[in-house]
């Protein structure tokens, strides 16, 4: 059994948020990106996480009432 096998969809879109940014960032670290490349880049993570986000709005609103 898996660390993340038990999570609902919108953990799992913030875990493979946080993977993105992750790797967005040592890219730019390493010099493979350019900062506005890799802004753009985590705005648009940011952007799909949102829609993620409103969809399950009622289900998050029952778990986590002050979201």
């Amino acid at each position: 059994m898996g660390k993340y096998d038990d999570l609902d969809q919108y953990e799992r879109a913030i875990v493979h948020f946080g993977n993105r940014v992750d790797v967005i960032c040592a890219m730019e670290m390493a010099g493979k990106l350019e900062f506005n490349s890799a802004f753009d880049l985590i705005k648009a993570e940011y952007k799909e996480l949102k829609k993620i986000r409103k969809k399950y709005a009622y289900f998050l609103t029952e778990i986590y009432p002050f979201t």
